[in-house]
């Protein structure tokens, strides 16, 4: 009995849809008389306290209604994220470590650990001593970098290990002379310091920057550039400088003004041929005209490297026959 109930009355409900749109769609004159028949009975159902009233809303809220995330699915999105993630930073690992291992092939320099043990007692602090000399191999103008990754690998770093330690770290000088035992560093800060640099123009994300790009019939042309990605581009070409101290930073002196340098562009040594990589040197902080000079202008730029208060450095030893 109770099936034949539940179809009668989802049978009766249905007739009675049907009569309502059917009033809806017929001409008023047509659709007086049925309305007026069927009045008694549809305006109990219109009825605040109608049970089958409150059962067809309700119902129909129910179909209707904007679901809100399921718990599970979210937590699935969530791992998939991760996952690519992970997958992504693994993916960027190996080209790194690819990177280096083709760069392994002929690497002939060593890193040697030292430690600054006294600076010269001037104002600019432009030179100090090291505590490894000609009997560890080192040599005048050896390159010498911070030592901010390794703090427990023995003297002799293993080969696998020098390319990424290189790429942590950033040139504070070269030595200058060298006992058995100790060696002079000269900051590349100093008055007498020079050598040959790269500049990376940087643009910033969010940001917008003008360089000169050759146009269609070779000229150079001023280009509006817009960085919409989550990390610094390089634009342009690296440009090929000279850099000197100056006894508080370093200069970019004579460069001219069509290469359009500004606050924050990278400045890095040139890789040379037993030094695959080039290495940080500092960030132009500020560019100004030259004074005598038309259209060309003069950078300064702060190394990237703490040199008041550093303590521990790498001696960058080139392959010797």
């Amino acid at each position: 009995m109770r099936p034949r109930k539940a179809i009668s009355r989802k049978w009766a409900l249905a007739c009675l849809c049907l009569l309502s749109f059917a009033l809806v769609l017929l001409p008023p004159e047509w659709a007086r008389w049925p309305g007026n028949l069927l009045r008694p009975v549809l305006m109990p159902l219109a009825q605040p306290g109608s049970s089958l009233a409150h059962r067809l809303r309700g119902q129909i809220d129910e179909v209707f209604a904007e679901k809100g995330p399921d718990p599970q699915v979210a937590a699935l999105t969530s791992q998939v994220l991760h996952m690519q993630q992970l997958l992504e930073q693994q993916r960027q690992s190996i080209e790194n470590l690819s990177k280096y291992r083709s760069l392994l092939e002929g690497f002939s320099c060593k890193l040697i650990e030292a430690r600054l043990v006294a600076n010269e007692p001037l104002s600019l602090r432009s030179r100090g001593l090291v505590n490894s000399g000609s009997a560890g191999g080192a040599r005048p103008d050896d390159l010498v970098i911070t030592r901010r990754l390794v703090h427990d690998f023995p003297k002799s770093l293993p080969p696998e290990l020098q390319l990424a330690v290189l790429g942590q770290n950033f040139v504070v000088g070269r030595l200058t002379s060298c006992a058995p035992y100790s060696a002079t560093l000269q900051l590349v800060t100093d008055r007498n310091f020079r050598m040959p640099v790269r500049v990376y123009r940087l643009l910033q994300p969010g940001q917008q920057r003008t360089v000169l790009q050759s146009g269609p019939t070779g000229a150079p042309q001023r280009r509006q550039l817009r960085n919409d990605g989550q990390a610094p581009m390089v634009v342009g070409q690296p440009l090929d400088m000279q850099a000197q101290g100056d006894g508080r930073l370093l200069l970019l002196a004579h460069v001219p003004e069509e290469y359009l340098l500004q606050e924050g562009d990278m400045v890095k040594t040139a890789a040379t041929d037993f030094l695959p990589v080039d290495l940080g040197l500092g960030l132009v902080s500020q560019v100004e005209p030259e004074k005598d000079a038309l259209h060309f202008c003069r950078a300064k730029v702060k190394p990237l490297a703490d040199l008041d208060a550093l303590r521990d450095v790498i001696i960058v030893l080139p392959g010797r026959d």
